[in-house]
């Protein structure tokens, strides 16, 4: 019996391949799953003391969620208890039935010995499913000593570039194997122990630190350590500024007046008015309509863009602006987005990006949005504060390359209704400054 299903992967969008998992009774007659896809292996008996040993578990739980369950290290010991993340007991029943108390839980599934790509090599495996319908896999990991897994964690420890910082760093305070990870900066003015980073201002020198991680399990620790700049500020330049003083004009005059379309890009009708804003004049939305921006309104991999948004009912995926290269390479900033409802800056779908803030912005009132891609670097602001800052944002707009943009709307999605007022788009990254004197 087999389980057929295409994968999707981390930042590679809608890429997927083909899996094959073989499946099992387990004693109560319900299905359980193999770790690892199918390589030819049978269900064979297997002694206790193979299984003895540490092991990566996963708890997939009952739910169906794009989210990836972390592994957590478990120690399945040969008195038969377990330690670790979870705490329990084990046992093998006839020639590979596994029985797991985890936490409190009871799993019944199998044993079975299956390829490992990551370590190229054949490891102990269990498959099980609890009373409650959870679903959890683990798979043995080669024996080491506290000494050699801490300096496994240690040699593949890495920040990334740290030679030009801009944003917050991601400080992992958990490594494998039950490791710790502590974290001390020579520094904190300039990177916190957290991973806080507060650039110099404009003018300045660049900022330097050294981020010490020491790496611990039982009584073995090791430290490394990480030299560390932050680059300073850079105000970004104005390059558009559409003030919807009763039309769709670029004030600046250097980029074309934007057009109105119906309630997608390309879609003929639509009509746009204009009430009181913020400033002036503000763009009202009806909901069925939108606005084509000039293509090529941003070029290059530094850029900022903010405006003040209110929208009038929140609906999913509704942008308020959007911008792609093609169809599977963009950016939409949504009041109302995909995770948790979360207003967020959103990139898909070769490659997806969460830019979430942790808050959803109201209906009915006015709320100040910008964001600035530096190189890669992704901060979100919300009413001047900065909600999200991540790295690995796609390079979506290159010199040279035809890009759309629009407001209101994009190729798939219910248009927004609302208002929109005082769009600025920038070359380079929105200081802290700007994006505060902004919202004001």
């Amino acid at each position: 019996m087999f389980l057929v299903f295409h994968a999707r992967f981390p930042k590679q969008g809608e890429a997927h391949e083909l899996r094959i998992h073989q499946m099992f009774m387990n004693k109560d007659g319900w299905p359980v799953v193999a770790p690892y896809r199918y390589g030819g292996e049978k269900l064979t008996a297997v002694k206790k003391d193979d299984i003895a040993g540490d092991y990566s578990y996963v708890n997939h739980g009952k739910a169906y969620l794009g989210a990836i369950e972390e592994p957590e290290s478990i120690t399945l010991k040969a008195d038969g208890t377990v330690t670790g993340a979870l705490e329990g007991k084990w046992r093998k029943n006839a020639d590979n039935k596994a029985k797991l108390t985890l936490g409190g839980e009871e799993f019944d599934g199998v044993f079975l010995r299956q390829w490992d790509p990551v370590s190229q090599s054949s490891v102990m495996t269990f498959t099980a499913v609890s009373e409650s319908g959870e679903s959890a896999w683990g798979t043995r990991l080669a024996d080491l000593n506290d000494e050699q897994i801490v300096n496994r964690v240690a040699e593949g420890l890495s920040l990334g570039d740290i030679t030009k910082v801009t944003a917050d760093l991601n400080l992992p305070t958990t490594g494998s194997r039950g490791t710790t990870i502590a974290w001390s900066s020579s520094d904190e003015s300039v990177v916190s122990a957290a991973g806080k980073v507060t650039r110099p201002a404009e003018g300045e020198p660049a900022g330097q630190a050294t981020l010490s991680a020491t790496i611990a399990k039982g009584s073995v620790q090791k430290t490394v350590k990480f030299e560390v700049t932050v680059v300073p500020s850079a105000s970004a330049a104005l390059t558009a500024h559409y003030a919807f003083e009763n039309n769709l004009s670029d004030s600046k005059a250097k980029y074309a007046d934007g057009q109105t379309t119906g309630d997608r890009i390309g879609k003929e009708g639509g009509q746009i008015g204009y009430e009181a804003g913020v400033t002036g004049q503000a763009a009202t939305f009806d909901g069925a309509s939108g606005v084509r921006l000039p293509n090529n309104l941003i070029q290059g991999s530094s850029y900022s863009v903010a405006l003040w948004v209110k929208p009038e009912e929140l609906t999913s995926f509704t942008p308020t602006f959007f911008g792609a290269k093609d169809e599977t390479h963009w950016l939409s900033l949504l009041p109302k987005g995909s995770v948790g409802d979360q207003t967020m800056l959103w990139g898909g779908s070769a490659s997806w990006y969460d830019g979430v803030t942790g808050l959803k912005i109201p209906a009915g009132k006015w709320s100040h949005l910008a964001f600035s891609v530096n190189e890669g670097t992704l901060t979100v602001y919300v009413d001047g504060e900065r909600k999200f800052s991540g790295t690995g944002f796609p390079d979506l707009f290159a010199e040279g390359a035809e890009s759309t943009f629009a407001l209101g709307v994009n190729w798939w999605d219910a248009a927004f209704k609302g208002q929109l007022d005082e769009l600025n788009v920038y070359q380079g990254a929105l200081t802290p400054e700007q994006a505060a004197e902004l919202a004001k």
